[in-house]
């Protein structure tokens, strides 16, 4: 297996040894192979993106990669936290070490059931054609997650309220509601909002149809002074990219 792995391109070989450790980690726990494993490819997705001045180019790579959603998820969670801690002048490698590891383990429990990752709102969830246990599964995964993390050795301090919140619910039950800005900190709504953006993304990807104005939809969601400061440091990003592309 290992062997095979290094024969992969780059952005396989790495989106390919996720989805091992991942459901190695919710299969045996937490060892010297699955630690190990993880902290490598966590290193790789901050390299990738630690000498970028463009995020399109990127984002656009990983997108088109021949790698599983919920990889492509993760890593572009992890490159979008990076680029909106920059313009918010928080490029500290703790930070983005942090926003890298929640974006690993958000949708860890998931990860035998990659399909159900793609559910990301009540709507979408009452709409599904599941089981009641697959149901359970989308609505807790991201307390699974939070709670699953606590159990990593030397995890970044409070990544585990980090992943808890990042469908915008106080207690990772479900998705978020109007009105519950107030109760995360900065943080945790940098990360709420680069999930929120990437799901976008990604659902263009699967689901085709016409682009979404994604900054406007952020703005009417997310209304307090705190998420538009981070709202307007993504879209600095976004313009950047697009007027270096020109």
């Amino acid at each position: 297996m290992i062997q095979s792995l290094k024969e992969m391109p780059n952005s396989r070989r790495w989106g390919n040894s996720y989805d091992i450790v991942t459901k190695e980690i919710l299969k045996i726990g937490f060892n010297s192979a699955t630690v190990q494993l993880t902290e490598s490819i966590v290193s790789n997705i901050m390299e990738t993106f630690k000498n970028e001045e463009k995020v399109s180019p990127l984002l656009r790579k990983i997108i088109n990669s021949r790698t599983s959603y919920i990889y492509q998820h993760s890593h572009m969670t992890a490159v979008v936290c990076s680029e909106i801690l920059k313009n918010l002048k928080q490029d500290s490698k703790e930070l983005h070490e942090k926003m890298s590891y929640a974006a690993f383990f958000k949708d860890i429990s998931l990860a035998e059931n990659e399909e159900l990752a793609q559910i990301n709102s009540f709507e979408e969830l009452e709409n599904a054609n599941i089981s009641e246990e697959q149901w359970d599964m989308v609505f807790n995964h991201a307390l699974e997650g939070a709670v699953l993390i606590r159990h990593y050795p030397e995890a970044p301090l409070d990544i585990d309220n980090i992943i808890k919140h990042h469908h915008g619910s106080p207690n990772g039950k479900g998705f978020s509601v109007t009105g519950q800005e107030s109760k995360f900190d900065q943080h945790s709504l940098i990360f709420i909002i680069a999930v929120e953006f990437v799901n976008e993304l990604m659902s263009y990807k699967v689901k085709g149809g016409t682009p979404k104005p994604v900054i406007e939809e952020l703005r009417s969601k997310y209304t307090n002074p705190d998420s538009l400061l981070i709202i307007d440091a993504l879209e600095k990003t976004l313009k950047k990219s697009v007027k270096s592309d020109e």
